[in-house]
């Protein structure tokens, strides 16, 4: 029983993940929600697809804002970079960066650049 058990937390387990990586792959290449297959953790649960997939996108999205801050606020020197721009519906958009030194394993400093931001004029 104890190992059917632990089968069955495991498949459930690698189904969450894999859900959890077809939906960062949609968020990260920028690509329709729609084109995401079916969320299922195991066999018999299912997510609602229209909500479910946004909803993970700002959990994620929450997760990695929440770790580059803490990136910001222990780097010993970080910049911001604005930029201005128009898109083609021709509403204004101010995109910002941080670019900020991060010590990887050997001890070096390395720059290292973030999106932060964008702010689309309600104009």
């Amino acid at each position: 029983m104890t190992n059917a058990q632990a089968a069955a937390i495991s498949k459930s387990e690698a189904a969450v993940v894999s859900d959890m990586t077809n939906v960062y792959f949609a968020a990260h290449h920028t690509l329709a929600s729609l084109l995401v297959p079916d969320l299922r953790v195991g066999s018999h649960t299912s997510c609602e697809h229209s909500s479910s997939v946004s909803e993970f996108q700002n959990c994620m999205a929450d997760v990695l804002r929440s770790d580059l801050l803490q990136k910001i606020q222990t780097s010993c020197k970080y910049s911001i970079m604005i930029d201005e721009s128009t898109d083609i519906s021709v509403k204004q958009n101010l995109v910002t960066y941080v670019r900020l030194l991060e010590t990887d394993e050997f001890g070096m400093a390395l720059p290292h650049t973030y999106f932060l931001t964008m702010l689309r004029s309600n104009v």
